[in-house]
C-alpha cells in the first residue's frame, strides 16, 4: 500500500486533545517512531486550511471537534443503529454558516477531517461521517489515529431522476449476518452486476488496481466511471483503511465514494 508523506495544513487550536503539530515538518518514514499528524483536509484555493474542521472519534467514543467535545457514539454501539449527532452536527453547521458569512461570494468547500481509533466500529464511524456529511461536510480526509496515511473520500449521495447511468466499482467487505467474511470486488454497470469476486485481504491491493485497469466491456470509455466503498456496521476502521489504501495505492487512483447502506 502506498503511503503518502503529510504535511500539516490545518491551523486548529492549540487546546486540542492532541496538542499543536509542527506545520513546517513531513514524515520521515525513516524513523522508528513516527509522530501523529493531524488529518490534512485538502484546501480548495478559496479557503485557508484553519477553515477545516478535525472530528475525533476517541478510544472512549467521544466525538470531538477541533479538540471540543461534540457528541458520544456509545448509544449508537449499544443500540446497533446509526444516529445523527446533534451537538456535532450544530458546531459544524455554525462553522459552515461562520464561513459562509465572511466569504459570500464563494462556494463553501465542504471538507472536514476525521481521526478515529482502528477498532472505531462501522455504526460510530458511519454516524460521525454521516452528520458531517448533513452538516454540508460530503468530503473527509479519513486517518487511523497511530498510522500516517490519509484517505480522501466523498459520502455517497443519491442521483438525481434522469442521470446517466454509471460505471461502478464496488469494493467492500463480504457479510453473513452481522459477521465480516473477508473482502469482495465487484463491478456494476447501472444496477446490473456485470462480475464480482472474492477477494483475500493480502491480495486486495492487487485484485484492486487490476480490476480498475480493465473496467466491464459495456464501459466504453465515456460514462462516468467510480468506485464505491461499502463496508459493515461493526467493521473496524482498520478494515476500512485496508479497502482505501488499496484503491490509493493504484498508479491511477480513482475518487471514492463511501456507501453508508
Amino acid at each position: 500500500m502506498r503511503a503518502r508523506a503529510i504535511t500539516l495544513l490545518i491551523g486548529i487550536a492549540c487546546a486540542s486533545v492532541l496538542g499543536c503539530s509542527n506545520a513546517d515538518k513531513k514524515i520521515d518514514r525513516d524513523l522508528p517512531e513516527r509522530r501523529e499528524r493531524e488529518p490534512e483536509p485538502r484546501p480548495s484555493a478559496e479557503a485557508s486550511p484553519g477553515d477545516f474542521p478535525v472530528i475525533e472519534i476517541g478510544a472512549n467514543r467521544a466525538v470531538r471537534m477541533d479538540g471540543v467535545l461534540a457528541g458520544d457514539t456509545t448509544p449508537m454501539v449499544e443500540l446497533q443503529q446509526l444516529q445523527k449527532l446533534d451537538e456535532l452536527f450544530n458546531v459544524l453547521k455554525e462553522k459552515r454558516e461562520l464561513w459562509k458569512s465572511s466569504r459570500a461570494d464563494k462556494p463553501f468547500p465542504g471538507v472536514a477531517g476525521v481521526r478515529v481509533q482502528p477498532d472505531t466500529s462501522g455504526f460510530a464511524l458511519k454516524s460521525v461521517m454521516q452528520t458531517a456529511a448533513f452538516a454540508g461536510y460530503p468530503t473527509l480526509s479519513l486517518q487511523i489515529i497511530g498510522a500516517p496515511d490519509i484517505y480522501d473520500v466523498t459520502m455517497q449521495l443519491p442521483s438525481p431522476p434522469g442521470s446517466v447511468s454509471r460505471v461502478v466499482m464496488d469494493v467492500g467487505v463480504k457479510q453473513e449476518g452481522a459477521k465480516d467474511l473477508g473482502f469482495f470486488v465487484a463491478w456494476k454497470v447501472g444496477d446490473t452486476l456485470t462480475e464480482e469476486n472474492d477477494v483475500a485481504a493480502d491480495k486486495l491491493g492487487v485484485v484492486v488496481c487490476d480490476r480498475w485497469r480493465a473496467p466491464p466491456t459495456a464501459h466504453d470509455g465515456t460514462t462516468d466511471r467510480g468506485v464505491v466503498v461499502h463496508w459493515g456496521n461493526v467493521t473496524p476502521a482498520s478494515d476500512l483503511a485496508k479497502i482505501l489504501g488499496a484503491i490509493q495505492g493504484c498508479a491511477s487512483a480513482p475518487r471514492v465514494e463511501l456507501s453508508i447502506r
